[in-house]
């Protein structure tokens, strides 16, 4: 069994990874934007403890030193907040929280108001002007659509008990409904269509 320990010791409650509509690590005091640190950072967030080997290959495949690219990555995060990252021999962890993790957690506890308070806009938004490997692209998809499936079925559940808030509806209108499975898309298409929402026209 693996013990982490904090590299270094800073209070952790000031930071938190935002990932839904903004971009960025956010301390009392200083922020990071920088997309590629956030991605693994957002990353490790979502799948846990990571080996060092797996972290280079994933995102830094196609660099001259994927090693050297993972140390700045990991020295930019530490930057802004110190304590965000574990580490035992060749493995990495996030310690931060993070308005994707508690959206998740919301939807698992059956917070739906909550869920579509903390869905802000779509997950990772500014990596789509980055060129990226298909295995962290796929991951990206695939986080989306869980999301879009969480903040779905937030919205039908609220929406069974009363009107939509114009910030639940705003919420609803900034998943990717590329990504949903038909099933989800067609409770979306449904919903959308009694919201009388414009982002109706983008599922036809």
């Amino acid at each position: 069994m693996l013990i982490f320990r904090v590299l270094e010791e800073t209070p952790a409650s000031t930071v938190r990874l935002l990932t839904l509509g903004a971009w960025e690590l956010r301390n009392a005091t200083r922020s990071l934007t920088r997309y590629k640190p956030l991605l693994l950072l957002a990353y490790l967030v979502l799948e846990g403890p990571q080996l060092r080997t797996h972290l280079r290959e994933l995102l830094w495949r196609s660099a001259r030193d994927p090693s050297a690219s993972l140390r700045v990555a990991i020295h930019q995060l530490r930057t802004v907040a110190p304590q965000v990252l574990l580490e035992e021999g060749s493995y990495l962890r996030a310690v931060v929280s993070s308005d994707l993790g508690d959206l998740l957690s919301a939807a698992r506890a059956g917070e739906h108001h909550r869920v579509l308070s903390l869905h802000q806009g779509r997950f990772a938004d500014t990596v789509d002007r980055h060129d990226e490997q298909e295995d962290i692209t796929d991951w990206i998809q695939g986080t989306r659509r869980t999301l879009a499936q969480r903040v779905i079925t937030a919205a039908l559940e609220v929406e069974t008990r009363r009107s939509l808030t114009a910030t639940e509806q705003a919420a609803l209108e900034t998943t990717s409904p590329e990504s949903c499975d038909p099933v989800h898309l067609q409770s979306l298409a449904g919903l959308l269509e009694r919201l009388n929402s414009p982002l109706l026209a983008r599922l036809e």
